[in-house]
């Protein structure tokens, strides 16, 4: 048999009314299913982030939500295109019953080949980003609909256009007005499908969310240029600190746990510790931090009774968290929730407490008062026999130092040149009235904390040649004599002045 010229383009294709019913049946209920597929990919996915990786569940806006349901709904819709059209082909009985099968292998094969290569390579690609994704909330600085919006509307068009061969190939002449045709069936499937909600995103939002603190309280951390970051191991216990959205009057202490969140007592404290701690081994009692989570606008009196608390079941080693002052990431950004300002309280002496009790009950003015010079519980007599100056935060707005108003800006200046003039023997004392609000005291902690890391880092300089961060971050015990060494510098340094040294000091004089 002799082929002559063009035999495989001499049959003409012929579609009728019911070719065209499946063809968009086919492509319809495909689209449709393939949507409700992604879209439920999509929120297992978002779900996930708030129990892995950064902790932090990835929430999107209505525009962001309907933005990735028209983009979900396009690339469903191209697909089941595809997939109706190459159903079509391989029947081809419904366009002719007699057709070359070289040329239908042809197309199909194109046609799949194509087709599975994209598919191949969008899912793998979504595939890397969500496994980037439950690892660490790469969201905060990958921000695909702000940054890469266009590429969203581009992979369904390419992906669209990947059927212009089989197009030009199975109808000739006509492909122009198809592309075009199936074009605006594709564009209209994307609309009425991306309307179309399968799960109700705000509700799944709310449910998750409704067992995180900071979303049902009023916990906006203070800002500082100093902070230590909070190591990961030994666990630590968080300790939230701020107001219910509704009721500001006093503040609430809340702790986190496996159901969501309660609030508790000062008293049941105690308790709470020792419920999460239970299971643990000496080493990491011993090592255990507690992380102060407090809202900026508290006032310190009433953090006073839950440092007092602490100091009391001896918990005394504790953190306040900060965020970064100059920062790019939002509070919610889960590295900034290791960051912190570290403090190990005083102890808390039931000596001085008895001390205190039996000098109410005498009239000190027949009396002249000495404390135990011998007593780690009496600082007091360290205080008056040490060089000293007084930092006086007496409000919101006013600071002193030895009773004249300074600006807090100067703390750290004049700290500093203090406390290296006077070595070893020179104390800084803080007081702090009740009324100032967390806020404040971060501001003035801030200061007096940079004045001591600076004498220390100057120091290690000078000694070492290596910067106090450098054996921070490398202790061992190599270095770990030259970094007590280090820490010998401003030891005494700053002295934030308790409840019951303030009281032995009102009754001393008189």
């Amino acid at each position: 048999m002799v082929l002559q010229k063009g035999f495989l383009g001499k049959n003409k294709i012929e579609i009728t009314g019911k070719n065209l019913i499946f063809l968009w049946a086919v492509s319809f209920v495909m689209a449709f299913l393939l949507y409700g597929l992604f879209v439920l990919i999509r929120e297992s996915f978002r779900i996930s982030t708030a129990s892995l990786g950064g902790q932090e569940m990835l929430v999107l806006s209505a525009k962001e939500t309907f933005f990735y349901n028209i983009f979900f709904a396009a690339l469903a819709s191209v697909f089941g295109f595809s997939l109706a059209l190459k159903l079509s082909i391989e029947n081809w009985s419904l366009f002719r019953k007699i057709e070359p099968r070289v040329r239908q292998r042809a197309i199909l094969h194109d046609q799949t080949g194509f087709t599975w290569y994209l598919l191949f390579w969008f899912t793998k690609i979504a595939f890397q980003y969500a496994i980037i994704c439950l690892t660490w909330p790469v969201w905060f600085d990958i921000d695909l609909y702000q940054n890469f919006k266009y590429l969203f509307f581009l992979l369904p068009i390419v992906y669209f256009l990947n059927s212009w061969l089989t197009i030009q190939r199975t109808f000739r002449k006509k492909a122009y007005p198809w592309l075009l045709s199936s074009f605006l069936v594709i564009l209209a499937h994307s609309i009425i499908l991306g309307n179309i909600n399968f799960v109700n995103v705000e509700k799944i939002n709310e449910k998750i969310l409704a067992r995180n603190v900071k979303y049902n309280y009023q916990v906006d951390l203070p800002k500082s240029v100093y902070y230590n970051t909070i190591p990961v191991y030994p666990p630590n216990i968080d300790i939230y600190i701020g107001y219910d959205h509704i009721n500001k009057d006093s503040p609430k202490i809340i702790i986190q746990n496996k159901n969501g969140y309660q609030e508790v007592s000062i008293d049941y404290l105690e308790e709470v510790i020792h419920i999460k701690t239970q299971d643990w081994d000496v080493h990491k009692k011993n090592s255990l931090k507690i992380i102060l989570r407090i809202d900026k606008d508290v006032p310190m009196g009433y953090i006073q009774l839950i440092r007092g608390e602490l100091r009391r079941i001896d918990q005394r080693k504790i953190i306040y968290a900060v965020l970064p002052k100059y920062s790019k990431y939002p509070p919610n950004y889960p590295e900034l929730k290791r960051l912190g300002i570290p403090e190990t309280l005083p102890i808390q002496c039931q000596e001085t407490l008895n001390f205190i009790d039996s000098l109410k009950s005498l009239k000190l003015s027949k009396y002249h008062l000495r404390f135990p010079w011998n007593s780690l519980c009496f600082s007091n007599y360290w205080f008056k026999n040490s060089n000293r100056i007084r930092i006086n935060l007496r409000s919101n707005e006013l600071v002193t130092l030895n009773n004249e108003k300074i600006d807090i800006t100067d703390i750290k200046m004049i700290a500093k040149k203090f406390l290296q003039k006077n070595s070893s023997s020179a104390v800084v004392l803080l007081e702090v009235n009740d009324e100032v609000n967390y806020n404040k005291y971060i501001e003035v902690k801030e200061q007096l904390e940079l004045a001591v890391y600076e004498i220390r880092n100057e120091y290690s300089l000078e000694m070492n040649n290596q910067p106090l961060r450098y054996y921070q971050e490398k202790l061992h015990e190599e270095v770990e004599q030259q970094y007590i060494n280090i820490l010998r510098q401003g030891a005494w340094g700053i002295w934030e002045m308790t409840p019951e040294e303030l009281e032995l000091e009102r009754l001393a004089k008189g």
